[in-house]
């Protein structure tokens, strides 16, 4: 079984997740509009119930964890619950990082 250092370095290479809380994470349908989202990028749900790039109209869902090219896969692994660092979210703004705390994701 790998160390928690090993997972946190295989799965979070950037560290977006910070460990000082026990994250958890999802894998969650994507919509597939021929998009790469980023890691670090806040998402969203949308009319059909599938991840979307959040853009402030509606609640945030969670933080994607990897790159997510949607024209290749429509799953991806999303923080749900836990603590990030502010400086590898996007939109990095103080409006999303207040929606993400009503979440219970904290930065």
């Amino acid at each position: 079984m790998p160390s928690f250092a090993e997972t946190e370095d295989t799965i979070y290479p950037r560290a977006i997740v910070q460990h000082s809380h026990s994250p958890v994470t999802q894998s969650l349908p994507f919509t597939a509009v021929a998009v790469v989202l980023p890691e670090g990028r806040v998402v969203s749900y949308d009319d059909n119930n599938t991840l979307v790039a959040y853009d402030g109209s509606v609640s945030p869902a969670g933080v994607l964890l990897t790159e997510l090219d949607t024209t290749e896969a429509t799953v991806g692994r999303v923080l749900v619950h836990g603590v990030v660092d502010p400086a590898l979210i996007t939109p990095n703004t103080a409006a999303a990082l207040r929606a993400l705390a009503q979440i219970s994701i904290y930065a």
